[in-house]
């Protein structure tokens, strides 16, 4: 609002739909909030869509307790959505190939003692490797039969989540911007511009 202020009156007057998705508390399964339908609360829901496991809080939307979509559904693909979707570009973090290790015994010592009164969360938690992992495999496959274009890095990416070193966060931006333009011509063939 003040470094860097957001235009509220156009982003409230574009007839354009906007999804964030978060993962209930209460059922572990993805919430899709739509920015028209849910009015100013929709930041709100922004704001949970981000709120990472074990770092970040859980955040109320309306009567919804709510953590990071990616908890219930980590890449959401056409078939996931609650809405039609047409061609679709899925923007990735992380490389060809790369597949999720299966949590430490602590990092689900700290599930078990944080999520512990949200047993269905708790479970989502627990299984993100290997939901993560499945889903990689789905959108290789589509990839490969040309129905969905995938936009990640070339390399992998030695970034934490944490990050602060604004040099490294500013060099992966860099990276990111020049392997997404390298993709354009690729991207407007695929979208038939």
């Amino acid at each position: 609002e003040s470094l860097l202020p957001f235009d509220f009156d156009t982003f409230w007057a574009s007839g354009q739909r906007l999804w964030a998705v978060a993962a209930d508390c209460r059922t572990g399964r993805a919430l899709f909030y739509e920015k028209h339908a849910l009015g100013p609360d929709f930041f709100t829901a922004v704001r949970a869509s981000a709120s990472m496991p074990l770092l970040g809080s859980m955040v109320k939307v309306g009567r919804d307790v709510c953590l990071d979509g990616g908890v219930a559904n980590c890449i959401p693909i056409p078939a996931d959505l609650p809405f039609p979707a047409g061609k679709t570009v899925l923007v990735l973090t992380r490389q060809q190939g790369f597949r999720k290790p299966p949590q430490s015994r602590p990092v689900q010592r700290l599930y078990h003692r944080r999520y512990g009164a949200y047993p269905a969360l708790l479970a989502a938690c627990l299984a993100q490797p290997e939901v993560y992992n499945a889903q990689m495999e789905r959108i290789d496959r589509l990839e490969a039969e040309g129905r969905v274009f995938v936009i990640r890095p070339s390399t992998p990416v030695t970034v934490g989540r944490t990050e602060r070193d604004k040099a490294k966060l500013r060099a992966l931006y860099d990276q990111g911007r020049a392997e997404a333009e390298a993709c354009l011509p690729a991207l407007g063939a695929y979208l038939g511009l």
